[in-house]
Parts: structure tokens; sequence; C-alpha cells
């Protein structure tokens, strides 16, 4: 069976590697339209656009021949722009995928939002869903994991793409959308509690308080202001900024307290995300923060991978102040023996007494 992943991220690449014993499976990059055949496990996705990148294929052509599509774009960009961006690739697929193939949507939808996407691809292809292809929201988890069901609006799926899923539940695309904020809301909304709230009960880095974002921005943009909903998710959304906007003070104070003047003092942002993870929340936050800090200082410095081959001591050492954001940047700083000036961007009681 050919199974096509549309869109380079790191959760699809996960999925596909489950697959590729049996299957022939085929990445294409959203950004480039470049198909790349997976040959194996093991791999990163920076490992095999840098070593197996060669042979390429068309992306068409590989859309063409597909039996099961999973839908795995990378998203950037939340609101109007993120809207844009989801219907050109949602275009794109539609205008090559063919007759008799299934489209699993992987990343999350909003609620009611199953019957527009259905709608686009329908006019764009020409093909009717339910008879000449099929359908199914699967939305994985922020930590990228299958959730047990999948939305339908048949009552069973291909037994094929079935098997591929761990045979799931089978639900009706509304239910389908429900559930999935069921099911991954509390954890959202823990992680984010932990954050705002100031819980001094453990090192929660903002990396992890931020996973689920996406979500919190489709609820929100989704439902009328008088909606209980509308008003967790705004919270929520407001609640991590207002914690970015307390970090950038905090950093302007320590700062003053050092004697040191905002324009001459240089700032090293460590967030050590991964480029390409599927929902973009940690990807936004940190352009979020880089921003505030930009206008805030006079010079802000942020590598966009930190590893230990990365050459990190110069920039440490010219540095000021350096926000670390996640654990594995903590370790790596530590490594240096850098502990002054030295911030941990966890809950705001261990980054207040650092």
């Amino acid at each position: 069976m050919k199974v096509v992943f549309y869109g380079l991220s790191s959760e699809g690449l996960r999925l596909a590697e489950r697959f590729v014993e049996k299957h022939e499976v085929t990445l294409i990059d959203e950004g480039l339209k470049l198909a790349i055949p997976f040959r194996g496990k093991g791999f990163t996705l920076r490992h095999l656009l840098e070593k197996d990148l060669l042979p390429l294929t068309s992306f068409a052509e590989s859309l063409a021949d597909a039996d099961v599509i999973f839908f795995s774009p990378k998203m950037r960009k939340v609101g109007m722009e993120g809207r844009g961006d989801l219907l050109m690739w949602l275009k794109e697929v539609s205008r090559h995928m063919p007759e008799g193939c299934a489209i699993v949507y992987l990343l999350p939808l909003a609620p009611r939002r199953t019957q527009e996407v259905l709608a686009l691809i329908e006019n764009q292809s020409g093909l009717k869903e339910g008879r000449e292809f099929s359908f199914l929201y699967s939305p994985l988890t922020p930590e990228g994991k299958l959730q047990g069901f999948v939305g339908s609006s048949r009552e069973s799926v291909p037994k094929e793409v079935h098997r591929l899923l761990g045979r799931p539940e089978v639900i009706p695309f509304y239910l389908a959308e429900l559930r999935h904020f069921r099911n991954v809301f509390p954890g959202i909304l823990e992680r984010a509690m932990r954050l705002i709230f100031q819980e001094p009960d453990g090192e929660l880095y903002i990396s992890e308080a931020v996973k689920g974002l996406l979500d919190a921005h489709l609820l929100a943009s989704s439902v009328s202001t008088s909606n209980p909903s509308f008003h967790m998710a705004s919270s929520l959304i407001k609640g991590v900024d207002f914690y970015l906007r307390t970090l950038e003070n905090f950093l302007r104070q320590l700062a003053k307290r050092m004697g040191l003047k905002a324009i001459r003092t240089h700032v090293l942002l460590l967030w050590n995300n991964d480029p390409y993870e599927l929902r973009g929340d940690e990807y936004r936050t940190k352009a979020a923060l880089q921003a505030r800090l930009q206008e805030a200082f006079g010079a802000v410095e942020s590598p966009s991978v930190v590893t230990s081959s990365t050459p990190i001591f110069p920039m440490v050492e010219k540095s000021n102040l350096v926000v670390v954001c996640t654990k594995r940047d903590e370790e790596e700083v530590r490594r240096l023996k850098k502990t002054k000036g030295v911030i941990r961007a966890t809950t705001p009681p261990s980054f207040l007494n650092p």
C-alpha cells in the first residue's frame, strides 16, 4: 500500500516509522514541494533532509498514486494567516488526490469545521466524500499520539486504514471534534495553570507549558463569546502572554540591579525547540518572547538549535543574561560551568529566585 505524509513534521515521521516495513511510504515537504521516499527507521527529519534527500520524486505524482494520505503540515501561524496556509495546503492535496484514496487529517480542528474542510476538498477534487474518497479526522495529541478514535461520515472505515491507525473507534465528525478537546484540554490547562498561578511544585519549563496552544486558539476563534469554553481558551492564551510579559519585566529589573543599561545588555535566549513540530506552539511562543526581548534590550541572540556540537560557549561568555527555556538548554549551559546570569524560564518562583 502506498502511504503519503503531506507535511514534514516530527509527529508525522514517528507515525511513518510504524508503516515503513510493510508499506511504501513517502514524505512531502509542504514548503519545497518535494516528495522524499522514506526508506528506514531511526532518522530525524534533519538527518533525512541532510543524508537521504535523493532520490526525489514529483509530489504531484506521489499524491496521485497514494492509497492513504496523512495530512500533517507544520502550523506556524494562527488566526486568519494560519487559516490561509491551511486552505492552500488542502487545495494542493485536493487537486492531486486520486479517486478511492483515504485522507487522514492529523491536525486539530475547531468544532464544526470538519464540514468546511470536506466542502473545500470536494470542490477542488471533484470527488464526493463517502463514495469516491474517505476522510478521517484523527487529531494527534499535543504529545503526538493517536487518541484511539477517528471521525468519519460512515460507521466503518477502509480495513487497511483501520489497521494503520490501530483499529480505533469510529464516531461521527462532530463527536470526534468534541472528544478531542475533552481529551487534551485537561492536560493543556494543567500545564498552563502551573505557569499562570506560579505553583512552586517543580520545574515546568515554558517549552512544556505551551504545548496545545494551537488547540486553545482554534477553540477561542470558533465559539461565541458567551460560550464558557471561549473564556477558558482565551484565559489560557492570555495567561501565557502575561507570563512572557512578566519574564521580560523581571529581566529588565535584573539588568538594572546588575548596573547594566538595557541598551547595552546582551541577552542569550536558549530555546532548543523542534523545528519540525506539528502544532508550532513552541515556535510561535519563542518568536513572541524573542520579539519582546529585542524591544527591551540592546542585543538578543537566539540560535535556532542548541546541541552538544553547537559552539555556544562564545555566545554564553559574552552574554550578560542567559535565558534557558528547556531542561536540555540548562544542561548545556551548566556543562560550560556558566552559572552567573542564567535565568531559568520555568514557573515564576523558579526564575524569580535565580
